[in-house]
């Protein structure tokens, strides 16, 4: 067979399958069907695939501001309304904010930030973001 040949046999042989098409893509036991396989072959989600990579680098960028820290110290302060402490390092004081999900611990029981005092020795860990130190676990002697 020639080229011409060829390609007039595919269009007829296509035109023979388009009345068929509906009752192919559409079985009647509720699988895809063949038209379905075929449409899956070239369904193309490659648009969804790359907005969901960008969300997902972009995360990971977020992510790439953080660092972690762990500060041993004795509080100076305690702001409850603001949910700051200050703590103090020795040579210098570090404010350290609390988030609201912050586990406290003092002589092995969970407390509140409201059961914190000044004078109290605690070791302090959580997250730096963007230069403000985050405290997740407060541990007060």
């Amino acid at each position: 067979m020639n080229g011409k040949t060829l390609l007039i046999s595919g269009v007829l042989t296509l035109g023979l399958l388009a009345p068929a098409a509906p009752a192919v893509a559409a079985p009647a036991d509720g699988g895809p069907g063949l038209g379905g396989l075929i449409g899956n072959l070239f369904d193309r989600d490659d648009h969804k695939k790359h907005k969901k990579h960008q969300k997902d680098r972009k995360k990971k960028s977020d992510r790439r501001n953080v660092s972690y820290f762990r500060i041993d110290g004795e509080i100076r302060s305690v702001d409850r309304a603001d949910r700051k402490i200050v703590v103090d390092l020795g040579k210098r004081n570090r404010t350290v904010h609390v988030a609201k999900d912050a586990k406290i611990w003092r002589d092995g029981d969970r407390v509140n930030l409201r059961d914190l005092r000044r004078g109290d020795d605690v070791k302090v860990s959580g997250e730096k973001r963007n230069g403000r130190y985050v405290a997740k676990r407060i541990v007060a002697d």
